[in-house]
C-alpha cells in the first residue's frame, strides 16, 4: 500500500502486474526461492523471479525513471516461531531462544555464514538491476522479531527474541557492507527507526491501536490479505491502527507515514 502511495506522490498509478500493472511485489517472497505457503499462494513468486518477469517485458532492460523496491529478506530470516519453518535457499539460517511449543522450544543458533550469504542474494539483485539500466533503487533495512523489549511490549510484535535480533543486525549490517564495496548508489531506508518512531508518538499521527491483536482486521489469528475469512475491517481501519492483521502488516495509517520518508528520501537522492 505504502508504493500506491508514493505513486501518487509522483501521479503515477500503481497497479499489480497480474492484473497488467506495474508492480511485481508478492506476498510471501523470499529473496531467491520460489515456495508455496500458507494456502493462499504466498512466496509462490521470489524477488529473483520478480524481477525475471519484470524484465521478460522490457527486453532485459530496467526504465531508468522506475523506483525499484528491493523489501526481501524478512520471509528468509523468520524464526520458526513466528512462521519460519519454511526457509529460503539458504536453509533455517536465522536462530532463535526458547519459544513456542513442542519442537519449536529448541535454542537455535544463528547461521551467520548463511545469513551473510543471504544478504548477498539480496545485492546480487540489486546489481542485477543496476547493470541493465535501473536508477532508482530502494533496499529497506528489516525487522525479524521485536527489535527491542519496549518495542515488543508497546505492540505485542513477535517476541522479543535476542538471538533473533542478533541474527537481523548481521544481515542488515551486511548488507550495507556490500552495498559500499559494490559501489552501489542505492536508496537505503531504516524500516527499524520508522517502525520505533511510529509506536513511542502514535497519538501524534492519530493512532490509537498499537497492539498487535487490537489490528483493523478485529484481533488474534487474522490475515488481511485474506477477507472475509481472516479478516472483518473495523471501523477506523485506515486512519486509527498501526497493524492491518496479527500478522504484522502495518495498516493504511502505518503505510502512509512509511510512504511520506520514502518519498522524501527519494526527492533528495
Amino acid at each position: 500500500m505504502w508504493t500506491e502511495s508514493i505513486g501518487q506522490k509522483f501521479g503515477a498509478e500503481v497497479i499489480t502486474q497480474p492484473i497488467g500493472g506495474n508492480n511485481y511485489a508478492a506476498s510471501g517472497s523470499r529473496i531467491n526461492t520460489d515456495v508455496t505457503a500458507g494456502g493462499v499462494g504466498d512466496g509462490e513468486w521470489s524477488l529473483n523471479k520478480q524481477i525475471t518477469q519484470y524484465l521478460s517485458t522490457t527486453g532485459g532492460k530496467a526504465d531508468p525513471r522506475m523506483l525499484y523496491s528491493l523489501d526481501d529478506g524478512t520471509n528468509d530470516l523468520k524464526p520458526a516461531y513466528i512462521g519460519g519453518l519454511i526457509t529460503g535457499g539458504r536453509g533455517h539460517v536465522i536462530g532463535q531462544t526458547a519459544k513456542g511449543e513442542g519442537a519449536d522450544q529448541l535454542a537455535i543458533a544463528n547461521n551467520e555464514a548463511g545469513i551473510r550469504l543471504l544478504a548477498g542474494d539480496l545485492i546480487s539483485e540489486a546489481n542485477r538491476l543496476k547493470n541493465v539500466g535501473a536508477k532508482y533503487i530502494l533496499i529497506r533495512h528489516e525487522i525479524i522479531t521485536s527489535p527491542d523489549t519496549n518495542f515488543a511490549a508497546l505492540t505485542g510484535y513477535g517476541v522479543f527474541d535476542a538471538v533473533s535480533s542478533a541474527g537481523a543486525a548481521i544481515f542488515n549490517q551486511e548488507v550495507r557492507n556490500l552495498i559500499r564495496s559494490n559501489n552501489l548508489n542505492v536508496i537505503y531506508h531504516d524500516d527499524l527507526s520508522i517502525a520505533q518512531h511510529i509506536v513511542t508518538n502514535a497519538a501524534r499521527y492519530g493512532i490509537t491501536h498499537t497492539h498487535i491483536t487490537d489490528n483493523a482486521c478485529g484481533g488474534a489469528n487474522t490475515y488481511a490479505g485474506n477477507p472475509p475469512a481472516q479478516c472483518t475491517i473495523q471501523p477506523g481501519a485506515t486512519t486509527d491502527y498501526l497493524f492491518s492483521d496479527s500478522v504484522g502488516h502495518y495498516a493504511p495509517a502505518a503505510q502512509n507515514i512509511l510512504a511520506d520518508v520514502v518519498y522524501n528520501l527519494l526527492i533528495v537522492s
